[in-house]
């Protein structure tokens, strides 16, 4: 949660973060979409919902904006 807080601090509402518990069974649809495995995954989608990046495994939050900056483009 600490990457989305300083993620939407820095892009404002620019960026719509979202964060999932992939172990609940509510959210089983998501992960299956996806293809999650390994956690913690960050999918980063367009404004159109097309898959831009996805980065598996524990994170920079360098790498992070990075992500998010390539996923505005």
């Amino acid at each position: 949660a600490g990457l989305i807080a300083a993620g939407q601090k820095y892009f404002g509402a620019k960026v719509n973060f979202k964060l999932y518990d992939l172990d609940s069974q509510a959210n089983a649809e998501i992960v299956k979409e996806f293809g999650v495995g390994p956690i913690p995954t960050q999918v980063f989608l367009t404004a159109d919902g097309s898959v831009s990046l996805i980065q598996v495994g524990p994170n920079s939050l360098t790498n992070f904006l990075c992500g998010v900056r390539t996923t505005l483009k």
